[in-house]
């Protein structure tokens, strides 16, 4: 049982990425931020099928598993960085090379902060930088996950190229033609299964709710630069 000062964070596990979001609505993919000397109890669930969130240096395991919650506990007593596997097998894509996405790529890290630094990552909503819109696009594609289903050299994966993405036109899955631009990527990564592109299944989350108008706005940057 946690103490119960513990300060709760609630884990989302989905294929292939661990997403953590704390008290005050802040959100990060793949980074679990703790401060350092204090109780921390996760409140876990995924959102498709098994999965089992596993840190090797603290010693802690525990499923992870569909429409209920599980709890762990554990304390940092450290600022130091340090890796959260899934020990779960959970499945890989159908279209990809498997060397590249899927359950062996559903790693995050976790980094203990000291209490002041902490409160200052919180205050700017998780972000450690200040980048240009496309750069920090860039990094959104990689902490977000969407690398592991789509490629960024045309290459075919879980979901369509990002390469000459922006401005092309796309046959939807019911036979219906759209051109691709902003306010079709914005609903195509707040609402993924809105519109399906023909040939791609819904794999994709739906990730309204959890990535801020600007993450999206930086997201948009980045692939209209993939020409």
């Amino acid at each position: 049982i946690a103490p119960a000062e513990a300060y709760e964070i609630q884990v989302t596990a989905q294929k292939w990425s661990w997403t953590f979001r704390y008290p005050d609505g802040t959100v990060s993919p793949g980074k679990l931020v703790i401060p350092r000397g204090k109780p921390i109890r996760l409140i876990m669930s995924s959102t498709d099928v098994l999965h089992s969130f596993y840190i090797p240096e603290y010693r802690i395991k525990r499923d992870v598993i569909p429409g209920q919650y599980t709890m762990i506990w554990f304390e940092a007593t450290e600022a130091r960085s340090t890796v959260i596997e899934c020990t779960e097998y959970c499945g890989a894509p159908e279209k990809e090379n498997l060397e590249k996405a899927g359950h062996s790529d559903m790693l995050a890290t976790v980094q203990v902060m000291e209490e002041p630094q902490f409160a200052a990552w919180l205050e700017t909503g998780g972000d450690d930088v200040k980048l240009p819109p496309a750069e920090a696009g860039k990094l959104a594609y990689s902490t977000w996950n969407c690398n592991t289903c789509h490629t960024l050299d045309g290459a075919a994966g879980t979901g369509p190229t990002f390469k000459g993405l922006f401005g092309r036109t796309e046959e939807m899955s019911d036979g219906t033609k759209i051109k691709v631009d902003e306010n079709y990527l914005r609903e195509s990564i707040l609402q993924s299964q809105t519109k399906l592109v023909k040939g791609f299944g819904p794999v994709m989350p739906v990730f309204q709710g959890q990535l801020k108008d600007k993450k999206v706005d930086d997201l948009i940057a980045f692939i209209k630069e993939q020409k």
